[in-house]
C-alpha cells in the first residue's frame, strides 16, 4: 500500500513546487488523535525497513512519496532535517512535516524552525517556493501563538514557573502577544503578536485563520483596532491602525467575512475618524506634487 493521496499531494507538491488545495491540506491537519494513535499502535513502523540513501537528504521527495504511510513519510523527512545536508532541502522538508503534522504542538515545532531558517537566503528555493513556505508558516504561527496565548491565560504562576524551563514552553513562546480582541456579536478575534521586530495580525473566524499579514515593529506596527457593521453591506469591518515612519499613520480596512483588505489610505500626519450611523468617516494628509500635505476627507 502507498501513501495516501492527501499525503502524497502534500509531499510532491511541497517538495517539488506545486502546492496542494487547501482541502488537502486541511485534511492532513484535522485527525483525531485518538484515531491516529490507534492507527499508530496498529501499524508500527519497521525503521530498518526503510530504504535510506547514503545521505538522509538523497532523493528525499521519492523516498517520501514511496512511503507506505504518512509516519514512514514523517520518518524519511525528519531524517532528513535531524541530518547535515542542503539547506534548501532542510526547509523543504520542515515545511512538509508541518503539514503532515498531527499534532499542533509538533506542527509549531517545525513552524519555528522554519523561521529560523527563514532568516537566511536561501537562493535555491523558488520564489513562489518560498512564498508559499513563508505564508504557510505565517498562518501556522496565529494558530500557535492563539493556543499558547490560551493555555497561558488557564494557569496560576506556579504552573507557569514549574514548566517554564521546559522545551515544551520555549516552542509555545517564542512570540508575545500584545494584543487580542473580539467583535462583539460576532465570532471574529483579532490577534497581533510580535516576532523578529516584526507585527502579526493574524483575524481568527472561530478556529479559522481568515487573514493574516505583517509589518515591520518599529516604523510600521500596530497601534489600535476598531470594528462597525456596514450600512448598506451588512458586512463586518474592522479598523486597523498602523504607524507609518515618525509621523504618519496608515489606515486599512478589512472585511472580516471575506477576509479581504478593503482599502488603506496612507497619511503623513496622523488619521482621524468616526463611526457613525455604520459608516466610517476619516481624514488623511497626503502630499500632491511635492507640496504640503494636503487634508483630505472620506468616508466608506
Amino acid at each position: 500500500m502507498k501513501l495516501s493521496p492527501v499525503c502524497s499531494a502534500i509531499i510532491v507538491s511541497v517538495l517539488m513546487g506545486g502546492w496542494p488545495a487547501p482541502e488537502m491540506a486541511s485534511a492532513s491537519q484535522h485527525k483525531s488523535p485518538e484515531n491516529s494513535k490507534q492507527q499508530v499502535d496498529a501499524n508500527p513502523i519497521n525503521e530498518a525497513s526503510i530504504s535510506q540513501p547514503s545521505s538522509p537528504c538523497d532523493n528525499v521527495v521519492e523516498l517520501a512519496i514511496m512511503a507506505k504511510n504518512a509516519r514512514e513519510a514523517e520518518f524519511i523527512l525528519g531524517a532528513c532535517l535531524a541530518a547535515p545536508g542542503p539547506s534548501h532541502m532542510h526547509l523543504q522538508a520542515a515545511h512538509a512535516l508541518m503539514l503532515l503534522s498531527d499534532e499542533q504542538e509538533m506542527a509549531c515545532a517545525y513552524a519555528a524552525i522554519i523561521e529560523d531558517m527563514l532568516e537566511y537566503p536561501q537562493p535555491k528555493v523558488k520564489s513562489s517556493t518560498l512564498e508559499k513556505i513563508e505564508t504557510d508558516t505565517q498562518r501556522q504561527a496565529c494558530l500557535c501563538v492563539r493556543k499558547s496565548s490560551q493555555n497561558l491565560s488557564t494557569m496560576d504562576f506556579e504552573e507557569i514557573d514549574r514548566i517554564e524551563s521546559s522545551r515544551q514552553f520555549e516552542i509555545s513562546q517564542w512570540h508575545s502577544v500584545t494584543s487580542s480582541t473580539r467583535m462583539p456579536d460576532f465570532n471574529y478575534e483579532l490577534q497581533v503578536h510580535q516576532h523578529r521586530t516584526m507585527d502579526h495580525l493574524c483575524v481568527f473566524a472561530g478556529d479559522e485563520v481568515r487573514y493574516f499579514e505583517s509589518r515591520g515593529t518599529i516604523t510600521r506596527g500596530f497601534q489600535e483596532i476598531d470594528f462597525f457593521v456596514h450600512a448598506e453591506t451588512d458586512t463586518p469591518i474592522a479598523v486597523i491602525i498602523w504607524r507609518l515612519g515618525v509621523h504618519g499613520q496608515a489606515l486599512q480596512l478589512l472585511d472580516l467575512d471575506a477576509g479581504e483588505q478593503i482599502l488603506q489610505r496612507n497619511s503623513e500626519w496622523p488619521v482621524t475618524y468616526k463611526i457613525l450611523n455604520n459608516q466610517i468617516k476619516y481624514q488623511y494628509h497626503q502630499a500632491i506634487d511635492g507640496n504640503k500635505p494636503e487634508v483630505i476627507d472620506e468616508r466608506y
